[in-house]
């Protein structure tokens, strides 16, 4: 682990929809800036938003290169799985995994019926479709249906350009480093509930649906390990609209897990192949 360890001081926060032609999703971005320990979202926006995609304009920053790019002093949550149960994957290390998952599978389908034929060949128990971070936290397979385009895109298409430049650092996979940024796998459901304040109303439109995540982002803003503070244009865009709500989640739940280079380390090595979620 990083000796020179220096805790970020912009968070942000990424609910990745995946390739939108395939998959249908949208991916939001929100950040966050550390200021005396005290966390100000401060933005939140669709992706083609954050980097004016409107005009098309072939230098228009990807989400990859806007990953690459961020200065040392940055720390980012992805919202998608960042590795695969340890049972098919047939390489020793996350790095060589991800270099190598393009020769492995060439869609979200393949990807989805490739795993399912390796489980069925070696264990065929329900358990083995899941990670050994995924159990505690009740989250789906990473190659289930609802998420594996997700799990494709965002391995293929975001980190794997990034691990192999070395541009980021990705713990607990690989050891954080005072001249890199990192990214970390996130999962805004599961930081709510650990808040005690998931609620499936936060999803709903109209009236109700607004009072709901008021009282979310309420919940979040007092939350014991963290002061937070949210923009009036940022918290007025959350409660109209509950698309952006988890990626502000994101930005929180990267922000009380980089306090320390302790808290991105893991003793299971296990997890060391399929990616650790931080809550």
């Amino acid at each position: 682990m990083c000796e020179s360890f220096t805790p970020p001081s912009v968070v942000y926060g990424i609910v990745y929809g995946g390739d939108e032609r395939e998959s249908g999703g949208r991916t939001w971005v929100s950040r966050g800036v550390v200021t005396d320990g005290t966390l100000s979202v401060d933005r939140c926006a669709p992706v083609e938003e954050w980097f004016d995609t409107t005009a098309a304009s072939p230098g228009t920053p990807t989400l990859t290169t806007f990953l690459a790019d961020l200065p040392s002093t940055a720390a980012v949550g992805l919202d998608f799985p960042f590795g695969l149960p340890a049972g098919v994957v047939a390489e020793e290390s996350w790095a060589a995994f991800v270099r190598d998952l393009p020769s492995w599978y060439d869609s979200p389908d393949d990807l989805r019926r490739r795993c399912e034929r390796r489980v069925r060949r070696t264990d065929s128990s329900s358990d083995a479709r899941f990670r050994a971070t995924d159990g505690p936290l009740s989250t789906m397979s990473p190659f289930a249906d609802p998420i594996v385009a997700s799990t494709f895109y965002g391995l293929r298409d975001v980190l794997r350009p990034l691990v192999l430049s070395d541009s980021v650092r990705v713990p607990p996979m690989t050891d954080p480093r005072s001249d890199r940024p990192f990214v970390v796998e996130v999962y805004p459901t599961g930081t709510l509930v650990d808040l005690d304040l998931f609620d499936t109303g936060d999803e709903d439109g109209g009236d109700e649906g607004e009072t709901r995540r008021a009282e979310t982002l309420d919940g979040l803003c007092e939350a014991a390990d963290a002061e937070v503070e949210v923009a009036d244009d940022v918290r007025e865009s959350i409660v109209a609209d509950p698309d952006r709500l988890e990626s502000v989640v994101a930005v929180y739940a990267v922000y009380r897990n980089s306090r320390t280079a302790s808290a991105l380390a893991v003793s299971d090595s296990q997890r060391l192949i399929e990616g650790q979620v931080f809550i």
